[in-house]
């Protein structure tokens, strides 16, 4: 990678920032301005599919800061939860989060991961990664114990808990990537960083 070339993580999520970081990329965290739910929105009435809509999602995320880094590396990424045919958000409040899970107690539902990587702003790399998350019967008075402990990180994700920390005990079952989970597919990305000789901490 040249020199003077930075990657940008645009993403003010702070688990993105931390695997990342964990990793032993050095980046800029610049988070996309753009609004998820007026594009959500549309793209379901268009009757996009919600990898679809992942993948778009992610792209107008990094697409957004082209701009700013135009001849730099943008790495971008969003998630959405699919239910039944439904898209769930990140709730507002904690009330919101205990009905979410409400909804998916006892079930399977689908985290699906998209990102993107830009590079002298144009899209160079896409991906998309999903995994099955099932879970556990809940009692509401069990659902309503776990919101009350983790109180408002339940808002930081798209399903209302955090399955690094607490949230794991929700569930009985998960096929998947731990990182895809978490929102950023680290590995994917890992190497495809390393075959463009983006990182080449090794050599």
């Amino acid at each position: 990678m040249e020199m003077n070339k930075k990657i940008i993580l645009a993403s003010g999520s702070k688990i993105r920032q931390k695997i990342l970081s964990s990793a032993g990329v050095t980046f800029l965290s610049d988070p996309a301005n753009i609004d998820e739910n007026t594009i959500k929105v549309s793209l379901e009435k268009n009757k996009n599919s919600h990898e679809e809509i992942a993948q778009t999602l992610s792209d107008f995320k990094g697409l957004n800061r082209i701009n700013i880094w135009p001849n730099d590396l943008i790495i971008s990424c969003d998630q959405i939860l699919s239910f039944n045919g439904e898209i769930f958000s990140k709730p507002k409040n904690k009330e919101i989060a205990m009905n979410q899970i409400k909804k998916l107690r006892g079930s399977k539902h689908l985290l699906i991961t998209a990102s993107t990587i830009i590079e002298n702003s144009e899209i160079i790399w896409r991906d998309v990664s999903k995994a099955e998350m099932f879970m556990r019967e809940l009692s509401d008075n069990q659902v309503f114990n776990y919101i009350e402990k983790i109180g408002i990180e339940c808002t930081r994700s798209v399903g209302g808990y955090m399955i690094e920390n607490e949230g794991i005990k929700l569930f009985n079952k998960i096929n998947g990537d731990y990182f895809t989970i978490l929102g950023i597919p680290l590995t994917k990305i890992i190497n495809f960083l390393f075959e463009k000789d983006f990182i080449n901490d090794f050599k």
